[in-house]
């Protein structure tokens, strides 16, 4: 080893012969003989030290010396003794250095990490095999302590910071003393899932499961571990745990507005057909009473059917408004000054029981919504509280300005970050059960006795919440109450505007002019038709725009296009009205529906011919609407 021979090496000093050196720091390490002679001890040195042969190679080198002793017990001599371990040296450094990189690599991992000693465990279930069990899962079904005894021998070694960080601990030692509060009622079945795994001798076990925070937060996760081999042992087994609680309520949130938007578009088609037989029933309800009004008892019938046909026009109404499909005049409104106007409302709404509450923000920003679809909404969420509250309780009305941010909108996946007028509606009722929470938006479902509620009350809260690009939040607690928070996007304007009070005119003179009406529905058709002609005006029909345009070629004097706006056959009523146009410059131009959807699209495209008239129509409503619109105005 040191490349010296003894003819050589004969009469050198020693430390020239045997050149150590220290490993780490490359200094001359003391000659070893003169290290001993004095105690007359044997002495291990050091395994970091390298001898520098004579040919100048290093060699690491583990070595001892021990003295020769006469029988006086005096030194003689020196025996050393030492052997070559350059390759064992660096099998152990390339192990200390697999270990450290596999500790930076555990500390420093995105997902949660538990270095658990599963190995009790599996000499358990190694007991229970040698005892004859051979189905553990049936097993563990007759004898369910077993599994809560075998959970009980895992033990938890270390864990990684990324498992501090999604279980909000501080430190390692706080986790593991806490760490019985983060397990979920599936805990248990997850585990058996997993010593189902282990005993069938699967590679790999990967499975859902759901774990709590130590403050209290419900996570979801994948836990996932690769099962050892027998020769491997279990002393020492990560268990990754993937945080996926963000994309769950991410899916959840898509899955309810999947679910909502199918709703909605079934309840809207319904109540747009539904609309269209209200019409006919209305219009000759309205005509009817004009031809006998003469007759007291015949007329009080009819105003009977009136209004309870005009109740199942509130309720198509409900029904569009939940599927957005119902129009909005928006305005720029103070939600302060709206809740104001309604205190004697909601009042009458309340028993003398409910303790009420307002707690007005002072400087409250402005929002850009439908006033009367807000009122709707509050009145609605009023009698729930009432309702909830069986008569009796404390009700709080709370404004206030807030931005939510996207640490909020994470938490809240159908929430937009932004600046928001908020209305928080508390009540001190019962609560509702937070596997209910994710239905009450539904049309028609209900938690109230049979005959006390439609479910269309928080269907339309939503509606509007929804037309207005705002949010809406339920917070409940069984037997503590709800707090319902609505948030309603900022309007940059710094006025609002005034709401004039509707006027309404029972009846309009007709005209002469001549009018074409346009409706693929033949019963609103001829109820169009007869009421324009009592009203004086020359009528032209069309059940579609290609009868329409037609007819427009063929009769050169017509002041009005009356058209619905939703057809068949491919071309809409605004689409019938620019083409219509484009014949006929300047030709007026009134369109009507009850399903405005679409209505929204093309008011907003800014076209000339922006006036509506919306279904079911009254005579006196569409004379109204015609004049208006052949006068020059507006609706």
């Amino acid at each position: 080893l040191t490349g010296w021979d003894l003819e050589s090496a004969r009469g050198r000093p020693l430390s020239e012969v045997l050149h150590l050196v220290h490993a780490a720091t490359g200094e001359r390490i003391s000659d070893p003989v003169e290290s001993m002679c004095a105690p007359g001890l044997s002495v291990s040195l050091d395994e970091q030290i390298v001898l520098i042969a004579r040919d100048g190679r290093e060699i690491r080198i583990a070595d001892s010396a021990s003295p020769m002793l006469d029988n006086v017990g005096k030194v003689t001599g020196v025996v050393l003794v030492f052997r070559d371990v350059t390759r064992e040296s660096a099998v152990r450094a390339a192990l200390q250095e697999s270990e450290a990189r596999y500790r930076r690599l555990f500390q420093n991992a995105e997902v949660s990490i538990w270095n658990e000693d599963l190995s009790a465990v599996y000499q358990m279930l190694q007991q229970l095999r040698h005892e004859g069990v051979s189905d553990l899962r049936r097993h563990l079904d007759v004898n369910p302590q077993l599994a809560w005894d075998l959970a009980a021998m895992v033990k938890v070694l270390q864990v990684n910071e990324a498992t501090l960080k999604m279980f909000g601990a501080k430190t390692p030692d706080e986790f593991l003393m806490e760490i019985h509060h983060t397990f979920a009622p599936d805990t248990i079945p997850v585990f058996i899932d997993s010593l189902c795994a282990v005993w069938n001798g699967e590679k790999m076990f990967r499975s859902n499961s759901s774990f709590r925070s130590l403050d209290g937060r419900e996570l979801k996760a994948i836990i996932s571990f690769p099962i050892p081999e027998k020769s491997e042992g279990f002393g020492s087994v990560p268990i990754s745990i993937l945080d996926i609680t963000e994309q769950v309520r991410v899916e959840q949130a898509l899955h309810r507005a999947q679910k909502m938007d199918a709703i909605g578009q079934l309840t809207g088609g319904i109540a747009h057909d539904f609309n269209n037989i209200l019409g006919i029933v209305m219009g000759n309800l309205n005509l009817l009473k004009r031809q006998i009004a003469s007759d007291p008892k015949i007329l009080k019938r009819l105003e009977t059917i009136e209004n309870a046909a005009q109740r199942a026009v509130d309720l198509t109404r409900q029904l569009l408004s939940f599927s957005r499909r119902e129009f909005a005049r928006v305005a720029t409104v103070d939600i302060n000054q709206v809740i104001t106007e309604m205190v004697s409302l909601i009042s009458q709404s309340l028993t003398p029981e409910v303790k009420l509450v307002y707690r007005f923000s002072q400087d409250l920003w402005l929002t850009r919504i439908d006033p009367a679809d807000f009122e709707h909404a509050v009145i609605n969420l009023i009698i729930n509280a009432r309702d909830a509250m069986a008569g009796a309780g404390e009700l709080i009305l709370e404004t206030g300005n807030v931005t939510l941010d996207a640490d909020y909108c994470l938490q809240h996946p159908d929430s937009h970050p932004g600046e928001y007028v908020e209305l928080t509606i508390s009540d001190s009722g019962k609560g509702i059960p937070r596997d209910l929470l994710d239905r009450i938006f539904e049309p028609f479902y209900t938690t109230k006795p049979q005959g006390k509620g439609t479910g269309l009350g928080l269907s339309l809260v939503f509606g509007f919440v929804n037309r207005s690009n705002g949010y809406i939040y339920v917070d409940s607690e069984p037997d503590v109450g709800t707090r319902v928070h609505l948030y309603l996007p900022r309007a940059q304007a710094t006025e609002a505007v005034v709401s004039q009070p509707d006027t309404q005119v029972e009846e309009v003179s007709g005209g002469s002019e001549t009018l074409l009406v346009v409706d693929d529905e033949p019963g609103l058709l001829d109820l169009a038709r007869e009421m324009l002609q009592s009203l004086g005006y020359h009528i032209l029909t069309a059940a579609n725009a290609a009868e329409a345009l037609q007819l427009l070629s063929e009769s050169p004097a017509i002041d009005l296009l009356f058209s619905d706006l939703v057809m068949p056959g491919g071309m809409s009523g605004y689409e019938l009205a620019a083409e219509a146009r484009k014949r006929r410059p300047g030709l007026k131009v009134l369109l009507t529906s009850g399903y405005t959807e679409r209505a929204q699209r093309w008011e907003s495209s800014a076209q000339a011919w922006s006036c509506l008239l919306k279904k079911p129509y009254s005579r006196s409503e569409l004379a109204g609407g015609i004049r208006a619109v052949l006068d020059g105005g507006e609706l």
